[in-house]
């Protein structure tokens, strides 16, 4: 029998499916409730995604390094530009996140050791990056703008 090329593929060191593939998305909230402004709580703010990981020291990721610092840059200038206005633009840089992606391109021999490298020993679920986007909705977070939030595992980038 030959494995069924679209089905997802594990991406962890002990062969369990990601978390991602593997759980059922909720049904779409009711959002009815007076007390719920939905979007309208985002007004005003801009989050960018940047991959953490700027291939600093490897030759083989200099155009990917570049555009890493590109949106980081351009982070930095649109917030400055748009902050009297009452916009903040921040940017989130996740380190390896393991993602469909990520499993249906690296070769199952590289699946254990992706994300290994960082501090914490793996890579990041999708999941572990919502606290970064929440953070920077939070009402509390009204002075956070022009900000590069690095949700990487804990892997220093120079």
């Amino acid at each position: 029998m030959q494995d069924d090329p679209n089905a997802p593929k594990p991406n962890r060191a002990d062969g369990s499916p990601d978390p991602g593939l593997t759980v059922e998305m909720p049904d779409k909230p009711d959002h009815g409730e007076e007390s719920y402004r939905g979007c309208a709580r985002l007004d005003g703010m801009v989050a960018l995604i940047t991959g953490g990981d700027s291939g600093i020291g490897r030759a083989v990721a200099i155009a990917y390094a570049a555009t890493k610092g590109a949106i980081q840059n351009f982070t930095v200038g649109q917030a400055q530009m748009v902050a009297k206005r009452g916009i903040r633009v921040n940017c989130v840089a996740p380190g390896p996140v393991s993602t469909p992606l990520i499993t249906s391109t690296l070769e199952r021999e590289k699946w254990g050791q992706f994300g290994r490298d960082t501090a914490m020993g793996r890579p990041a679920q999708p999941v572990d990056l919502v606290t970064a986007y929440v953070m920077l909705a939070e009402p509390l977070s009204s002075y956070v703008t022009c900000a590069t939030i690095a949700v990487n595992g804990g892997t220093p980038k120079i």
